[in-house]
């Protein structure tokens, strides 16, 4: 948009806003003011063409360049360039005109709607301020779509301006170096140009970059391995300083990972490479980065990538930008259309990747191991980014033995084995048609995590049964994948080393939906947790806190799971145990529930407990052995009509605090009660108070809930809590 037209815009707000409440003119006038402003606007919005005048002015000095040229092949090929650049700049005047209607069309749609505000006011408040406020939002948020669509244009004929300058501005062709076939080695600094398509049909590398600072424009050509290839397009090694853009680098058919091991761009001990404008199709890998810093990669896209579009092992600051990765395959042994940061032993005294960041980029189709992984990271940031997965592989697969493949095979965002400051937020991770046991954020042994403004819809299937099996959540924060214990037939730890946690998350603005499982886990020795101000809805139990200490879940809306809505309870009662030389076990304790909204779910609202292992039931436990969920606070929450009890404490509880809770409702079914008390039959049961909650409107009356109390604590505290009454 031109600076007249931004001007004039300013005017507008000016005129709109100002002159209602400093000139007092009538609304007759203000409206005649707003319309001579607007056509002010549509008489200047064809200066909108001037967006094409760099590709303009491109082609003139082509035609001059190619006037004074001997007719060599040089020329010949500077002739190629010039008719393509004449047919996009056609077609970027042709956009910019299209533009210039929608500009006309919003901007004038705007202005009609606001001439008619003064008079509503006048009618009802005489220009209420509300009004013309009101008003202005609206055209706002339409010049700012407008806005972004410009941006958009003007970023084309930037990257069309990019893409000639280097012949423009050389003195002789000779300072362009033309690759016409391959394989071809860069020896020496300088530019180099990719003449026109070429297959290469070798093992090695097509082209191989063997010096520092190069700029390697592939001019829009393409570099096609062959079917059953097995080598790389561009390939280098212990350089620096070096660009390549505007490329294609492909297969000529998509293949499985068995079949073969192409890779676009092969990068190791290397420093400060930009990839950009880049197209990457039908390869095992796109781009391919080791021991190496500084890797940027933008407005580049992935298809159809069979195993990892980037995958970096124990390289730092790394960033990608403004990229989309799509997967349209359909192979079951395909890993990946997304990236992978690991360690290139997979231990954790290894280096790691470090100064991740990841923005503006979308994850669309088929994944089977995670559009984003991150493992051995140390400082990541995912921002403005967009995930939508279509998963067909699940369960987790933990490899013994200190493995780093905690993540969930079909997990949106795998955060195994992370390190230290982890940022995810504006962003949106979405599966289609999964099955059950998919994570969707996996956070993993590790500390320092921020998730804001973040919506995680995983789209799996509810267990039938409704007591899942795995430990999977639509969001899942768990301790190191060094077991102490293991669960006999299933896969994953039951908890984590005891030395080892995920401490320091904090949770905000978020939403957790759709988990056949668990819409939050929080498990195995997690410590220092906040989840405030998130919703988590649709899932089969809602959030699940187990075997951690200082988690708090505040301001938050856990509605309509299939089950409980907040479980929180020792370290996994529900499985069988074996291989426990240390008989350890996680309880849960000094963790906070407070001024949460808990509603509607199938099961209970609250439920806390700990567990008491029979007879039976570990081969190296002995009987009686418990593990307590005790010193917890559950206050200032509401909770209403919940399938089963508002709120219950189980087995094996003690020193917990129920405080000024309301609850409310819980009326389907005939052993339903607000507060319920388990009692010490199946375990310790001390020491927990109930003070001053309010429950009223439940099947039964609250006094029988509280039997137990009166039989083991003090009588007078049942007399603390107000309304009673059924």
């Amino acid at each position: 948009m031109s600076t007249n037209n931004l001007a004039t815009l300013r005017r507008l707000f000016f005129y709109a806003f100002v002159v209602p409440f400093t000139l007092n003119l009538p609304a007759s006038a203000l409206r005649a003011e707003l319309l001579a402003r607007g056509q002010e606007v549509f008489s200047q919005a064809d200066d909108l063409s001037s967006l094409s005048a760099d590709a303009q002015q491109i082609q003139g000095q082509l035609e001059e360049f190619l006037a004074a040229q001997p007719a060599s092949e040089d020329a010949q090929e500077l002739q190629s360039l010039h008719a393509q650049i004449k047919q996009l700049a056609q077609s970027q005047r042709q956009l910019s005109a299209q533009e210039v209607q929608t500009l006309n069309v919003a901007i004038d749609s705007a202005i009609s709607y606001m001439s008619t505000l003064p008079e509503d006011a006048v009618r009802s408040r005489n220009c209420s301020p509300a009004v013309i406020i009101r008003g202005l939002k609206v055209l706002n948020c339409r010049l700012i779509n407008i806005g972004n669509t410009l941006r958009d244009i003007n970023n084309n004929v930037n990257s069309l301006t990019s893409t000639v300058n280097n012949f423009i501005n050389a003195d002789t062709c000779d300072a362009i170096t033309p690759i016409r076939s391959v394989p071809f080695t860069i020896t020496e600094s300088g530019k180099y140009c990719l003449a026109q398509d070429v297959t290469y049909t070798g093992s090695d590398a097509a082209i191989t970059i063997a010096a520092s600072n190069v700029n390697l424009n592939l001019a829009n050509h393409n570099i096609i391995l062959p079917e059953g290839s097995t080598a790389t397009a561009i390939a280098m090694d212990g350089v620096n300083e070096v660009t390549i853009e505007n490329d294609s680098l492909r297969a000529a058919n998509p293949t499985s990972i068995e079949e073969t091991e192409t890779t676009g761009i092969r990068i190791a001990n290397s420093t400060d490479i930009t990839v950009k404008n880049v197209n990457i199709d039908n390869l095992n890998t796109g781009i391919f980065i080791t021991n190496s810093r500084g890797l940027r990669v933008l407005r580049s896209y992935f298809h159809n990538i069979t195993f990892r579009a980037v995958d970096a092992f124990s390289s730092d600051d790394i960033a990608i930008e403004d990229s989309k990765f799509v997967n349209d395959l359909a192979f079951t042994d395909a890993g990946t259309a997304g990236v992978r940061f690991n360690s290139t032993s997979g231990k954790l005294d290894t280096p790691s990747c470090r100064n991740i960041r990841i923005s503006d980029c979308q994850f669309s189709g088929t994944s089977l191991g995670g559009p984003i992984q991150l493992r051995f990271v140390d400082g990541a940031l995912v921002e403005n980014t967009t995930v939508s997965v279509d998963n067909e592989i699940f369960n987790a697969n933990l490899l013994q033995g200190g493995s780093p493949n905690t993540g969930a095979t079909g997990t949106d965002l795998d955060n195994a084995l992370t390190a230290n400051s982890i940022i995810i937020r504006n962003s949106s991770f979405k599966s289609q048609n999964v099955a059950n046991g998919t994570d969707g954020i996996v956070l993993a042994a590790g500390s320092g995590a921020l998730i804001e403004n973040v919506v995680v819809d995983v789209n799996s299937p509810q267990d039938p049964t409704g007591n899942p099996p795995y430990l999977n959540g639509a969001l899942h924060i768990s301790a190191s994948d060094q077991p102490c214990l293991t669960v006999s037939g299933v896969d994953v730890p039951v908890c984590g080393n005891p030395n080892a946690v995920y401490s320091n998350v904090r949770v905000s603005n978020s939403s957790f939906r759709n988990q056949g499982f668990y819409g939050v886990i929080i498990s195995s020795g997690t410590r220092n947790v906040v989840i405030e101000e998130c919703i988590i809805s649709r899932n089969n139990r809602g959030i699940r806190i187990v075997g951690s200490t200082f988690v708090t879940l505040k301001n938050s809306s856990i509605e309509d799971n299939t089950t409980n809505g907040v479980l929180l309870s020792a370290s996994l009662p529900s499985l069988p145990i074996s291989d426990n030389p240390n008989q350890t076990f996680l309880s849960s304790s000094n963790n906070t529930i407070v001024d949460n909204r808990v509603s509607g779910n199938g099961g209970e609202g609250i439920f806390v407990t700990g567990v008491l292992f029979p007879a039976g039931s570990t081969e190296q436990q002995p009987q009686g052995t418990s593990a307590t969920a005790n010193a917890n606070v559950i206050e200032h929450n509401i909770v209403t009509s919940n399938k089963l009890n508002g709120i219950r404490l189980g087995a094996n509880t003690s020193n917990n605090s129920v405080r000024e809770n309301l609850v409310i409702g819980h009326l389907f079914s005939a052993a339903a009660v607000g507060i319920l008390n388990q009692g010490p039959a199946s375990g310790a049961f001390a020491g927990n108070e109930f003070t001053y909650n309010e429950a009223h409107s439940n099947i039964t009356n609250y006094s029988a809930g509280i039997a137990a109390i009166v039989v083991q604590g003090d009588p007078a505290l049942a007399g603390q809590n107000i309304n009673l009454g059924a």
